[in-house]
C-alpha cells in the first residue's frame, strides 16, 4: 500500500489538513479510511512493521492527545476517557490493606472460635444464617 514512510507521512499531513479545513475531530477510523486502510487492523498491521513504527505510532500520539485535551474542556467527559481507554490508558483504583494477625479464627456453623495468645478469650456467638440476607 504504501512503500516509504515517507509517503506515508505525506498522506498523513494531508489528513490533518483535511480535518482543519472541513473542522473535524482527528479519529483514528477516520484516518484510516483517508489513507485506504480496509480497517484499523490493518493500520496497525503497518505499526508492525518497523519501518512504518515511528510514523504510525507519532499519528496515533497526536489523535490521543486531542482526546487528552477534550478532557480538560469537555462538559461530559464520557467520550475521550472511552477513546483514551482504547489507547491503552486504565482507570483503576489501588487500594492496600494491612492487617495484622493476632491470632486464627475459625468458624464453625452458629459460632467463631478464636485461638491465640490471649487463653481467656470467649466464643463469639455468630447467628446461623436461614438464607435469606439483610
Amino acid at each position: 500500500m504504501y512503500e516509504t514512510p515517507e509517503l506515508l507521512q505525506s498522506e498523513i499531513d494531508k489528513y490533518w489538513k483535511y480535518i482543519k479545513q472541513k473542522r473535524k475531530h482527528p479519529t483514528i477510523s477516520g484516518l484510516c479510511a483517508f489513507l485506504g486502510f480496509e480497517s484499523r487492523q490493518s493500520f496497525y498491521a503497518y505499526e508492525a512493521r518497523p519501518e512504518f513504527c515511528y510514523t504510525i505510532r507519532s499519528a496515533r500520539l497526536e489523535i490521543e492527545s486531542v482526546y487528552e485535551s477534550a478532557l480538560m474542556n469537555a462538559r461530559n467527559a464520557a467520550g475521550p476517557i472511552f477513546a483514551l481507554k482504547n489507547f491503552g490508558w486504565r482507570d483503576e483504583q489501588s487500594v492496600n490493606i494491612q492487617v495484622e494477625r493476632t491470632g486464627t479464627a475459625v468458624l464453625f456453623p452458629g459460632k467463631l472460635k478464636t485461638f491465640g495468645d490471649d487463653d481467656e478469650q470467649q466464643p463469639i456467638q455468630i447467628p446461623e444464617s436461614n438464607g435469606t440476607t439483610g
